[in-house]
């Protein structure tokens, strides 16, 4: 039977964090972020100490269980909102590496819980993470982020049990060194902004990021630079958490094709130290 030690676990690795001498990623009101942080480990730390986490679904009354899922699944989501914070205040990536790992084991978690949940004919959702819809956010953190850390061997387990197969290009492109595949899907569930990555999948031969930069420029750079309001009402996949200032994928290409990425440094958005991190682990 599992244990579930992994959410204790993220949440004394949160704990140990030396946050005050790191130098964060990007501009931040510090007040504002560790407001976030404190406020979603707090949620996760509740949610451990209620009862509910480590009960089996069984052991939970029928009427109850759907309502148990969903706080699983807040549950989940918010071990990635950490993982974000945490990038965004300069966590260094071999810190980051086992709270990724952590963050992974969360969702397995849920995914079990699911599965659970599905024997006894109460589950909401038929798979842990949807990427049709707003969730598509969490597919691609957990992929890029496992390339950027250097963490591959999760893929083939997030593509199987977390996403049951269900994929796109994008999502192929990132997974398919570690999982054996030989053709990706011609689907692009979101295509703001991942369409705009066409031009890079599309090349022949020699592969060149070229391409990258038009594209993190338009879907990051121009984006970011509208009003809140502005954001709000683009057709471009965000989350309620104005998910997506990291073009995350596109430091994942890089590292995964060994692109020379020297125009890309320039960009704000462009994580360059995990790209290091990564291409230094490979190399």
């Amino acid at each position: 039977m599992h244990a579930y030690a992994d959410l204790p676990q993220l949440i004394a690795q949160c704990h140990q964090l030396h946050l005050a001498a790191l130098e964060p990623r990007r501009t931040l009101h510090l007040p504002s972020w560790q407001e976030e942080w404190d406020d979603n480990i707090a949620m996760l730390t509740n949610f451990v100490q209620d009862g509910l986490y480590g009960t089996p679904m069984a052991d939970i009354d029928a009427d109850d269980q759907q309502d148990a899922c969903l706080q699983w699944e807040n549950a989940a989501q918010t071990a990635s909102t950490l993982l974000r914070l945490a990038l965004d205040r300069g966590v260094p990536a071999h810190l980051l590496r086992p709270l990724y790992l952590s963050v992974v084991s969360v969702w397995r978690e849920y995914a079990a819980v699911l599965e659970q949940a599905r024997d006894a004919g109460s589950a909401h959702t038929p798979q842990a993470i949807r990427p049709e819809t707003t969730e598509y956010q969490f597919a691609l953190q957990l992929l890029a982020m496992a390339v950027l850390l250097d963490e591959e061997g999760e893929i083939s387990s997030i593509v199987e049990h977390l996403l049951h197969g269900r994929t796109d290009r994008l999502l192929d492109y990132l997974s398919a060194a570690a999982t054996g595949l030989l053709e990706a899907s011609d689907d692009c569930l979101h295509p703001q902004p991942f369409e705009g990555l066409s031009e890079f999948f599309d090349q022949y031969g020699d592969i060149t990021p070229d391409p990258l930069l038009p594209y993190v420029q338009q879907h990051y750079s121009r984006f970011f630079a509208l009003t809140a309001q502005a954001q709000k009402n683009h057709p471009r996949l965000k989350g309620a958490q104005a998910w997506g200032w990291w073009a995350l994928e596109v430091g994942a290409l890089v590292a995964l094709y060994g692109l020379d990425d020297s125009a890309l440094r320039e960009l704000p958005h462009y994580p360059a130290d995990l790209v290091d991190y990564a291409m230094g682990v490979r190399d």
